[in-house]
């Protein structure tokens, strides 16, 4: 007899060529459970970092006195809508340290939708004749010597410091 002919003790079915022919159906499905729990987690990663479903609805702004919230917001350049995840702490933190009023400042991710800033303003201790071109009035200078606004008047009982080109020297009242 052939061996296609030829009757087999093994069970299961015969392909022609009397091998025996795989189940597809009894394959395991944990062999599939990692590559689709993998892809499911990376979608969901690809949706909250690129779409607006965690995304920025709310800027609160503390620490403020005299700097203008709307300064600090147009210069923290923090758009609503953006996602959260895509929001640069320490970008926007050197935005802020450009303002010359501001001393320093904190940005915290307040989950799921708001972005908290906190400023520190600079205190004047003392102040310098304003000397540049087009300016009157004095500049305030914090406790680090750094100029920050020039204002009309001195503040009263802030000592006078040198001039704004020699920088703080020689403090005193005036």
């Amino acid at each position: 007899m052939s061996a296609a002919g030829r009757s087999s003790n093994r069970p299961g079915v015969r392909s022609t060529r009397g091998r025996p022919v795989r189940g597809g159906i009894q394959r395991s499905p944990r062999r599939w459970l990692l590559p689709v729990a993998m892809s499911v987690v990376t979608v969901l990663v690809l949706a909250l970092y690129y779409s607006p479903i965690l995304g920025v609805r709310s800027v609160q702004v503390d620490g403020l006195a005299a700097v203008p919230e709307r300064t600090v917001l147009d210069t923290a350049g923090i758009e609503l809508g953006n996602p959260m995840l895509q929001v640069d702490s320490e970008a926007i933190r050197s935005r802020l340290g450009a303002v010359p009023e501001i001393a320093d400042s904190e940005v915290h991710l307040q989950w799921p939708s708001t972005v908290r800033l906190e400023i520190t303003e600079r205190v004047a201790v003392a102040y310098v004749p304003a000397d540049g071109p087009g300016e009157s009035g004095v500049r305030l200078i914090d406790a680090a010597g750094v100029p920050f606004r020039t204002v009309p008047r001195p503040p009263a009982g802030s000592p006078s410091c040198g001039s704004a080109t020699t920088g703080p020297t020689a403090c005193g009242p005036r």
